[in-house]
């Protein structure tokens, strides 16, 4: 019975040890980005989005970045910032990172992929899927 004490506790020490420092720090940069971008009520929100984001959100899905990022920036003086609570994320490869968040009043549900071009090169959030959470 003894034994059995003992190696339940030690595998219970262990599940919170033993994560990837690297892997820690790649999940502190991605929400770090969602929340920035949760937060902003300015175009500095636009400086987060792929450029795909861009077009997708702000250029009619054909734009260039230069015009899609332009037109963020004119409707960036609508942004109203607000707080949100990160629920989870996850690195799913090098390049791709999923943050799940609720609103601060618990609200809405938001699911925001993050990629980057390279390993070396800094989240940007490419997509956010919105839902309304049940009470």
């Amino acid at each position: 019975m003894r034994a059995i004490l003992v190696a339940t506790a030690c595998a219970v020490a262990l599940t919170g040890c033993g994560t990837d420092p690297k892997v820690d720090a790649e999940l502190g940069q991605a929400r770090s980005v969602v929340e920035r971008f949760a937060g902003a009520s300015d175009a500095s929100a636009c400086d987060l989005l792929t450029t795909e984001a861009l077009k997708n959100l702000y250029g009619n899905f054909t734009a260039k970045r230069a015009k899609s990022k332009a037109n963020c920036v004119k409707t960036a003086t609508g942004f109203k910032g607000g707080q949100i609570t990160i629920i989870k994320s996850e690195l799913l490869d090098d390049l791709t990172a999923k943050v799940v968040a609720h609103s601060a009043d618990e609200k809405f549900s938001y699911s925001v992929n993050l990629r980057r071009v390279k390993a070396d090169k800094p989240w940007r959030i490419d997509s956010i899927s919105q839902a309304k959470l049940t009470s």
